[in-house]
């Protein structure tokens, strides 16, 4: 278990987990028979808010592996 000291409205480094999820729904990845190897489990992300999820959900339902996909998160 690791702590760190969170102070509001200044940059905190937070490491969130990946929950990668579809894979088995994936057509493209189903049709070309391709085979999955998640190599990053967690990511560390410099954030100014108090609440933030405790991990990413990344849903590859949808997900074409010849397009080049970038993560990003938002705020609402």
């Amino acid at each position: 278990m690791e702590f760190n000291r969170f102070i509001p409205d200044r940059p905190n480094l937070i490491s969130f987990k990946l929950e990668v999820v579809g894979i088995d729904r994936n057509e493209f990845i189903q049709s070309w028979d391709c085979e999955w190897a998640q190599y990053i489990t967690e990511i560390d992300i410099w954030c100014y808010n108090e609440d933030y999820p405790k991990m990413i959900e990344v849903d590859m339902r949808w997900v074409n592996p010849k397009v080049s996909y970038k993560l990003s998160i938002t705020t609402h």
